[in-house]
């Protein structure tokens, strides 16, 4: 179609005098000085869209109030020389789109609500085509940069010459630079001011819509369209920042082409942010979605669900605040996963076997990350880290690799390698500092999850910052908060017993377990609950209460090896308090055979066995080995000084214990010495206490204390139930044998029959067994051997 149309005498400069003359009056009033014109301006042709489309003009007629309002036309008032200033910038300088909208603006009722677009697309029906005084092929660029509202300079040169269809050799101009110049040598792109501290340009709106309007069913619109909203978006993945403005215009590009595949491109793009960073534009773009884009993109359902609640929450309104509440509202935990989009594993799986995806071309993400958070919730997460270090390493969109990314650190802590997921952790932390948008999880959960790896990795340096970090900055309320909020509270209530500060370690515990969904994370809750207990019991049976109470908390995706490992070290601590230490080797034995927590609960169980030697020789062997962290050498190091102590080397248990002290500080625990039984601990702090070892730690810690007394006064006190020595009875098979059948119930003569043996030789076996224990009848040995762990509890 031809874009080109003679000049009209009612194209002139609006910079005559005679138009910018205060004669002009406001709608319904009389005509202007000079002129309106009537039939000319193609007034019926109002009618005739009203009656092919309702809908387009009650949208209209909602649309002009906006309009009305930025002019400040009122009626009984007259048009002043700013509000006809304002018409010339919108129109470009042409006389028939401006004096068009005065018609209008005479004769309409005055709607409730209206956008400036809308309300130039309707100008644009009503209006012949304006000479511009350009090429046909640079009239053509000017229609294709209409359809954004603001862009750089970059944007525009990018665009001009990423859309080949607009080009008669299809292929994108080469003379960019000079197109852009003669648009805005003609008026047709002007500037657009300072947007995020960088200027931008645009082709006013009056003029804007006309061209959109005449070039609708040119040849290759269509194509053009599409090319363009796929360069869009290429521009804003390549950026350093996401512009809202190109991403709006890239959505509604898209959803009035019904380019369904760039809008799942653009989900992929930037998430659920889209709806933080253009929230009218992406209710708009996936709200009400046809069948036919659902059919041909499922994922597309995840944010169709996300928009129509949002438009829901919204309909008094959108703002910032509003918007990020519903959106909060729409993510609340536990209640987004549902809804989650995935197909089946082995589809996903034969995806991901397949070739590598070209440049660009999408590998299943949302597929991809519904089948990791499967795998975690299986507790297999070496597969689910494996599978994501797989599809990271393919070409991504820049927010699907950083979740990924994300999710893999995850998986990689949960599959007993901390050190690679802090790693990752740091890799993504910069570009997602970057490109962070209030509201938006991915920066304040990747700080979470940094936090607690570097807690369990005894790097509490690291662990601090970011917990400060999240406590300072105005990351909250956050959409997808339970990838955030459970990770933040253990690691703080973590570094909080590091410092015994048990109050606040109780605030963190009842706020993760009253947190509405955990996850993975729900390991914490037990081993937390426990640890507290332990330095805190005041009783045995306010001990005992405590370990089973915690066990309400059991629960969730199935654990990791790592996770089972925390489970059982924190049960062993509490049987090694209570003096069970049949119990405790039993949970030795079911965690992994280099799990740093198993080699210090052994050596441990050696101690308050009585088995001195033996605690000194394998704190020994393992002290300088490579599994062993810090904190884990900071405990051996405690733990051989009350061994040490206890077979009467004084003088080594105080250097020990002035080891132990020493490495406090460093990995920012007092826990190494709060848990050595209380006797061990005020003893060995009797011996050292005018030592200068107690300088650094007391330095280290002294933020968190009153005093040095009461420092001092905190590691005498904690911990004050556990048992400081349990010496276990050794046992024949055939005694082991003789207490089960007590434990069942049986009497001698049963048990005479069962072991078929003589009364006489069941009786001598049993007074044997009284002596061991220290008891002096049935009721007592059962009871003391059920404590002791040699009888398992039913």
């Amino acid at each position: 179609m031809n874009l080109h149309s003679d000049r009209r005498d009612d194209d002139e400069d609006l910079t005559r005098s005679d138009v910018f003359s205060d004669s002009w009056t406001n709608p319904g009033g009389a005509s202007t000085a000079g002129g309106v014109p009537g039939a000319e301006t193609g007034r019926g042709s109002s009618k005739d869209a009203a009656d092919r489309d309702s809908d387009g003009r009650d949208e209209v007629i909602r649309d002009l109030r906006e309009f009305v309002s930025r002019l400040g036309l009122r009626e009984s008032a007259r048009v002043s020389k700013e509000q006809i200033a304002q018409l010339f910038e919108a129109s470009a300088g042409r006389l028939s789109l401006a004096r068009t909208v005065v018609e209008v603006l005479r004769d309409a009722p005055l709607p409730t609500e209206m956008s400036l677009r809308s309300f130039a697309d309707y100008i644009a029906t009503l209006t012949p085509t304006p000479n511009l005084g350009l090429a046909e092929g640079d009239i053509r660029f000017a229609t294709m940069l209409s359809h954004l509202s603001a862009f750089t300079k970059q944007t525009a040169l990018f665009a001009i010459a990423s859309v080949p269809s607009v080009t008669a050799d299809g292929g994108g101009s080469k003379d960019a630079e000079n197109i852009l110049m003669r648009l805005r040598m003609s008026g047709v792109v002007v500037s657009a001011g300072e947007i995020d501290d960088r200027q931008h340009l645009q082709i006013p709106g009056l003029l804007a819509a006309k061209l959109r309007h005449d070039f609708e069913d040119a040849d290759g619109h269509g194509e053009a369209i599409e090319q363009l909203s796929a360069a869009l978006l290429d521009q804003l993945e390549n950026s350093q920042s996401t512009d809202p403005a190109l991403l709006a215009d890239a959505l509604i590009l898209a959803r009035q082409a019904r380019l369904w595949s760039t809008l799942v491109r653009a989900q992929e793009a930037f998430g659920l942010s889209t709806f933080l960073l253009v929230p009218q534009a992406s209710c708009t773009a996936f709200g009400s979605l046809p069948a036919e884009a659902l059919d041909a993109e499922p994922t597309l359902n995840f944010f169709a669900m996300i928009a129509e609640g949002l438009r829901d929450r919204l309909e008094d309104g959108i703002d910032e605040k509003r918007v990020r509440d519903a959106l909060v509202a729409a993510t609340h935990p536990g209640q987004l996963w549902k809804h989650f989009p995935g197909p089946a594993s082995a589809k996903v799986e034969s995806e991901l076997d397949g070739p590598p995806p070209v440049q660009g071309e999408r590998a299943g993400y949302f597929a991809v990350l519904r089948r990791i958070v499967d795998l975690s919730g299986e507790g297999r997460h070496p597969e689910a880290a494996a599978l994501g270090l797989d599809w990271s390493a393919r070409p991504a969109g820049r927010r699907a690799h950083l979740v990924i990314r994300f999710i893999t650190a995850v998986s990689l802590f949960h599959a007993s390698d901390p050190r690679r997921a802090l790693s990752i952790l740091h890799e993504i932390e910069t570009p997602a500092r970057d490109n962070h948008i209030d509201g938006d999880f991915l920066l304040p959960a990747i700080m979470a999850w940094s936090a607690l790896v570097a807690v369990h990795c005894g790097d509490h340096d690291t662990a601090d910052d970011y917990l400060t970090q999240l406590t300072d900055g105005p990351w909250f309320p956050l959409i997808l908060d339970e990838l955030v909020h459970p990770a933040q509270h253990i690691a703080a209530a973590k570094r909080a017993l590091d410092r015994l500060d048990l109050d606040l370690a109780r605030e963190e515990f009842r706020a993760l377990a009253d947190y509405p969904e955990n996850r993975s994370l729900w390991v914490f809750l037990p081993v937390i609950g426990r640890m507290i207990a332990v330095l805190s019991a005041a009783t045995e049976s306010g001990l005992l209460f405590a370990n089973d109470d915690v066990e309400k908390h059991r629960g969730g995706p199935e654990t990791s090896a790592t996770g089972a490992d925390l489970l059982s070290a924190s049960r062993g601590m509490v049987f090694i308090g209570l003096g069970r230490l049949k119990l405790a080797e039993l949970e030795l034995a079911r965690m992994s055979s280099l799990s740093d927590e198993r080699i210090v609960l052994s050596v441990r169980i050696e101690l308050v066995a009585g088995r001195y030697e033996s605690a000194i020789s394998l704190a020994d062997t393992w002290f300088y080995n490579e599994v062993l962290t810090p904190l884990r050498r900071a405990e051996l190091a405690a733990i051989k000084a009350a061994a040490l102590l206890r077979v009467g080397r004084v003088s080594d248990a105080v250097a020990e214990f002035g080891t132990a002290v020493g490495l406090c500080p460093w990995v920012g625990s007092l826990l190494p010495l709060a848990f050595l039984p209380q006797q061990d601990r005020i003893d060995l702090i009797d011996l050292t206490t005018s030592s200068a070892v107690w300088d650094e730690i007391n330095l280290a810690f002294a933020g968190f204390f009153r005093s040095r007394e009461e420092f001092m006064d905190r590691l005498r006190s904690v911990g004050a139930i556990s048992v400081h020595h349990a010496s276990l009875p050794q046992l024949s098979a055939a005694e082991t044998q003789l207490l089960d059948c007590l434990a069942e119930g049986l009497s001698i003569a049963q048990i005479s029959r069962e072991l078929h043996q003589v009364t006489g030789t069941v009786k001598n076996r049993l007074s044997a067994l009284y002596r061991k224990f220290g008891v002096s009848n049935k009721a007592e040995v059962i009871s003391r051997a059920r404590s002791m762990g040699f009888i398992m509890p039913a």
